[in-house]
């Protein structure tokens, strides 16, 4: 897969391709004589912050003629996409600093940002938490080309322990995520569909396959908004969110989807919704309830009506 047009594919054994981001240091994509694919930094100082490695990349110091070299080698192979979305945002980090021991401070900071979401705290998510998440991703796509970057990442409020997955100027949006088969969807909560103002649910239909075929994974959607999102502060908050919620780019994905349907149905008060109102006994701690998603049509609306904030 090639990001940022670039794929490590089209790199030939002992060459290397300059990134060509204006800053005081030099960066390389590298493909070592033995076929190891890296990312090194030409620069000249003598004082060079401490850089630890992180799973699934070697970080060493090099010199050759053409100076010195601070180098990140790639050391698990699943994770090449997500290096490449790394290595580009390093570079970004540092366009048009022309202080090299400022630049190298910076791709240190940034570098650290990375590790910490490189961490496997769970190397595997649960089937069917992995598609709830896909189904919220392909959604902060859309919101980002509707709505601007830094508006969509601040909407997603799921990772903030909020009732709704995206809040956004006096509207909401909860997602569900079901099979291709399925007739019904299940609403887990009275919060999710009970709000004095109006919203959206929105369905999301998949086909779930294995990871052997060639259909869409979490981590390929994370990288894609991760390679959309231009600001280096609103890609921190998404990183952080992320690492809220517990998802690491470093997760070995277990399923892919191929998308089959995005629905979306306008919820007011004419919406068939359970809310708070009804729990007439405090006793009642836990209540959840299906749709019939046929029976919504009447509340169906356009994808352009819907993100309108």
């Amino acid at each position: 897969m090639a990001i940022g047009n670039f794929s490590f594919s089209s790199l030939e054994r002992g060459a290397m391709k300059n990134l060509g981001i204006p800053s005081a240091v030099t960066m390389y994509f590298t493909n070592s004589e033995t076929g190891v694919h890296g990312f090194a930094v030409n620069y000249s100082s003598n004082v060079l912050p401490k850089i630890p490695s992180c799973n699934g990349i070697n970080v060493y110091l090099g010199q050759s003629p053409d100076g010195k070299w601070l180098c990140f080698d790639l050391t698990a192979e699943y994770l090449e996409n997500v290096f490449i979305t790394l290595c580009y945002d390093l570079g970004e980090y540092v366009r048009g600093d022309m202080n090299e021991l400022s630049c190298l401070k910076k791709i240190k900071k940034r570098f650290d940002l990375w590790r910490n979401m490189l961490k496997i705290s769970k190397k595997e998510l649960d089937p069917a938490i992995e598609q709830g998440y896909y189904g919220e991703m392909l959604f902060l796509s859309k919101a980002i080309n509707a709505f601007g970057e830094e508006r969509a990442i601040d909407s997603w409020a799921g990772p903030d322990k909020f009732s709704k997955d995206f809040t956004i100027s006096g509207t909401w949006y909860e997602i569900k995520t079901i099979g291709s088969e399925a007739e019904k969807v299940t609403i887990s909560s009275l919060n999710q569909l009970d709000d004095p103002e109006p919203g959206h649910l929105v369905i999301v239909s998949v086909e779930r396959k294995t990871t052997e075929s060639s259909s869409d994974t979490i981590v390929s959607i994370l990288n894609r908004i991760l390679e959309a999102i231009q600001n280096p502060e609103v890609k921190d908050k998404f990183i952080q969110k992320l690492f809220k919620v517990g998802i690491s780019l470093a997760i070995v994905p277990k399923c892919s989807f191929n998308l089959k349907s995005m629905s979306y149905f306008k919820v007011d008060n004419a919406f068939p919704r359970l809310t708070v109102k009804d729990k007439k006994f405090n006793e009642i701690v836990d209540i959840k309830y299906s749709l019939y998603i046929g029976g919504l049509t009447r509340f169906k609306e356009d994808e352009k009506d819907a993100l309108i904030a």
